[in-house]
Parts: structure tokens; C-alpha cells; sequence
């Protein structure tokens, strides 16, 4: 698993290798060996076999953390980019209605004069 690439190592490639992990775990035919001196046991095989689930499985957890918190991170990231993009067409949504509300003002202003000098003749 170390040695596969970056682009493979999604949430469905480790819940299949947990599924393997524990196929490989549930020997039932060797654990229903109760003889304490058969080699499995007195080789220490067991243990050491367990030793190894146990480090690939906390290697596969932390792995799988650390694809959510990857996940995580980019959504967040993309989030931030929308509100960075929202933030520039606000602004420039501003710096379009600036000019417009000048003119508008002066617009309003010239029709105020000139509906004075109407009234006033």
C-alpha cells in the first residue's frame, strides 16, 4: 500500500483493503487450533501476525483521516475561492454603480432646475 501512488489511494481503494485485512485476519482454520504446542503457537506466528494487522490497520485509519482531512481542506479552499470571487463581482457591481449614481444625481439635479425654471415663468 506505501508504495502505490498518491492517485490511487481514494476511500474505496482502503475499504477494500480493510476488507482484505480482515479476510486475511479471520484464519479460522488456524485459530481453531487449541493445541498450545502446535508451531503456530509456539513459533509465535499469532503474534506476530497480529502485530502486523494491527500496524496495517492503523496505517489504513490514519490514511483514511488523512484523505478526509484532504477532502475537508479542499472544499473549505473552494468555499473561500467563491466568497473571494463573490467579493470581486461585488466590487465591481460597486465600481459600476458609482459612476450611475453620479450621474443619476446629476441628472436629478439638471431636472430640478429645470423643473424650477418652468414653474417659475
Amino acid at each position: 500500500m506505501k508504495k502505490d501512488s498518491a492517485a490511487r489511494k481514494s476511500a474505496e481503494y482502503f475499504n477494500l483493503r480493510v476488507n482484505t485485512l480482515e479476510e486475511y485476519w479471520t484464519h479460522a482454520e488456524i485459530v481453531k487450533i487449541n493445541e498450545p504446542t502446535h508451531e503456530y503457537w509456539t513459533g509465535e506466528y499469532y503474534k506476530q501476525i497480529e502485530k502486523s494487522y494491527r500496524d496495517c490497520f492503523k496505517y489504513i485509519q490514519e490514511a483514511t483521516k488523512c484523505i478526509k482531512d484532504s477532502n475537508e481542506d479542499r472544499q473549505v479552499k473552494h468555499h473561500m475561492q467563491l466568497i473571494q470571487d463573490l467579493q470581486q463581482i461585488m466590487h465591481r457591481i460597486d465600481e459600476t454603480l458609482t459612476p450611475l449614481e453620479h450621474t443619476l444625481d446629476r441628472y436629478e439635479i439638471l431636472s430640478e432646475k429645470l423643473m424650477n425654471i418652468i414653474f417659475s415663468s
